[in-house]
């Protein structure tokens, strides 16, 4: 038994809400998350005034893999061309929820030769809005 007050959180699980429904993602192997917001240093005539921040976007680099012959439980090409937006969210196991809405797929890269038989993907999903943050 750990006596760590704050333990690793090592569980997590992926949403996903589009045209085809609101479910699980059982192929998402990672997501990296990142905010295009930055702070700067405001200057006013006599020197520095204060910081102030820029409002960024988010891009969220999702990784997938699943085996050859197995179609993506998410139809990512789709929702690229159709230019549709969508909802994606990132739930850790006894922590928070985000939800990040107004997603569009931005790019996709294939990984094809890796060997073990998986297809592996990388899908670019921007956002202009913060997420929506739940407590458990």
């Amino acid at each position: 038994m750990s006596n760590n007050p704050n333990p690793i959180v090592d569980v997590v699980r992926y949403f996903v809400a589009d045209s085809a429904g609101y479910r699980q993602l059982k192929q998402v192997t990672g997501v990296n998350v990142q905010s295009g917001k930055s702070m700067q240093v405001a200057a006013g005539p006599s020197g520095t005034v204060g910081t102030t921040r820029s409002q960024g976007g988010t891009t969220l680099s999702v990784s997938t893999a699943h085996a050859k012959g197995v179609p993506d439980e998410v139809d990512w090409d789709g929702l690229q061309a159709d230019d549709e937006r969508f909802r994606f969210e990132v739930q850790y196991e006894g922590g928070k929820r985000f939800q990040y809405i107004e997603c569009r797929v931005a790019s996709i890269n294939d990984s094809h030769g890796t060997g073990d038989g998986n297809v592996r993907r990388e899908i670019s999903l921007m956002t202009h809005l913060d997420p929506n943050i739940l407590n458990p």
